[in-house]
């Protein structure tokens, strides 16, 4: 060895820079990052000036660059390659960006329903001011028995049309009129509804306003007797309703069996 140049061996160098001694042994083995010297004994010595080229290297990786985009890279370095590496990888992270935003407001939106699941009982019904909200709806037709195939295909092309609406596989809900309400004919619901969360032409808009709002909590067939409890709910407060009732669940993807199911009915009212 020089006697002018200080030497680390691949674990001082490793833990110099925060790696794994393994990850120098591998970068060798591929040829795009080798000790200094190599003792007659086998043992890697590393010197203080190659950390830049070390610390560029994991400045790559963390870039999400292969291995073999690497071996490529540093065979030449030059400006125009690294900024065209500097593109591609800047459109990489923005895209990463945007889809953990998305992932955040899903989290939120979860963790939203679930703190509102919180103060919910059986039956209860309440009155409460609501914003706005963008829903793609899907009639549903029961004429005659080939109907239910055409409602298969119809729930596909919804669900298909909402997760291309909103980058992310939502849930949907039911609506049912007002008029099937208050006849007790709840077998065939008008159709199926996802909300959006931005306007678009094709969507309905649900507006602000008031809003009449129960809970079922359990079996769906108990859904008349709320029904009917927030039509009596309505009369005594003089309220005029709206055209749909908006069903969803709200916990579905945190419950172990059916009894825990909680779903949420809202119409829009007015004095």
């Amino acid at each position: 060895m020089k006697e002018n140049l200080i030497y680390f061996t691949a674990g001082e160098f490793a833990k110099f820079h925060h790696i794994n001694k393994r990850t120098l042994h591998y970068y060798d083995s591929v040829g795009i990052f080798s000790p200094k010297h190599k003792g007659e004994n086998g043992y890697r010595y590393y010197t203080y000036s190659q950390s830049i080229d070390l610390e560029n290297i994991l400045a790559l990786r963390e870039l999400n660059m292969s291995i073999e985009e690497i071996q490529n890279y540093i065979k030449n370095p030059n400006a125009l390659d690294f900024q065209n590496i500097a593109k591609k990888k800047i459109s990489e992270i923005d895209n990463t960006i945007s889809q953990l935003k998305k992932l955040k407001n899903i989290l939120k939106q979860k963790s939203k329903s679930l703190d509102l699941c919180k103060d919910v009982y059986d039956g209860k019904i309440e009155l409460v001011h609501l914003n706005e909200e963008f829903l793609l709806m899907t009639p549903l037709v029961f004429e005659t028995y080939s109907c239910l195939m055409d409602n298969s295909n119809a729930i596909i092309k919804h669900l298909k049309a909402s997760w291309e609406f909103s980058n992310y596989k939502k849930s949907c809900g039911s609506y049912i009129s007002l008029e099937k309400i208050k006849k007790n004919e709840f077998n065939e619901y008008d159709g199926i509804f996802t909300e959006i969360g931005k306007k678009r032409k094709e969507l309905y808009l649900k507006p602000a306003g008031l809003y009449i709002r129960g809970f079922c909590v359990g079996n769906w067939n108990k859904l008349p007797e709320l029904y009917e409890n927030m039509l009596i709910f309505a009369n005594k407060k003089n309220l005029t309703l709206g055209e749909y009732a908006f069903e969803c669940g709200l916990n579905e993807f945190a419950i172990s069996s059916e009894d825990q199911y909680i779903t949420q009915v809202e119409i829009l009212c007015h004095y």
